[in-house]
């Protein structure tokens, strides 16, 4: 599987497998130097009107990704995917295939190679995950459809 800039994902799972989920995504996080970090912050804002007490995301400059997982079911009783309450996890990815690279010289040779980095650093995620992955959504940025209003997405 190639993946495209932005992806959305329905992990099977109960609310209960969060520690389990989290773990393993940490162990591989760990062969890295990275961390998984719980945010209870104002970046909870940016996914209004769906209201969390948490979630959890990674920025790694080196593999150009941004990676989330929220909770399928906010605060309130709402349903992010409502036809997924099989899946209490959601895992949200961003590749950002442009950061740090704009007027270097063999710009598109350096892109080419990061990317098939970042496509393995994310096949290595989710042999991570001990839970069975829906895709719910993908596109690139020359496609952007939306399906998930989120903050991170304009600009």
């Amino acid at each position: 599987m190639h993946f495209k800039n932005h992806s959305y994902w329905a992990v099977q799972s109960v609310a209960k497998d969060e520690n389990r989920l989290i773990k393993s995504i940490e162990a591989y996080f760990k062969t890295h130097k990275r961390t998984f970090t719980k945010c209870k912050s104002t970046l909870l804002e940016s996914y209004l009107p769906f209201k969390y007490k948490h979630f959890y995301w990674n920025l790694n400059k080196e593999m150009k990704t941004f990676i989330a997982i929220i909770p399928n079911q906010d605060l309130e009783g709402k349903w992010r995917e409502e036809q997924y309450k099989n899946c209490a996890w959601l895992l949200e990815i961003h590749i950002y295939e442009k950061l740090n690279y704009d007027n270097e010289p063999n710009y598109d040779d350096k892109v080419v190679s990061n990317m098939n980095k970042t496509q393995r650093f994310l096949h290595e995620i989710f042999d991570s995950i001990d839970f069975k992955c829906h895709l719910l959504d993908e596109y690139d940025d020359t496609n952007r459809n939306n399906r998930w209003y989120h903050q991170s997405d304009i600009n």
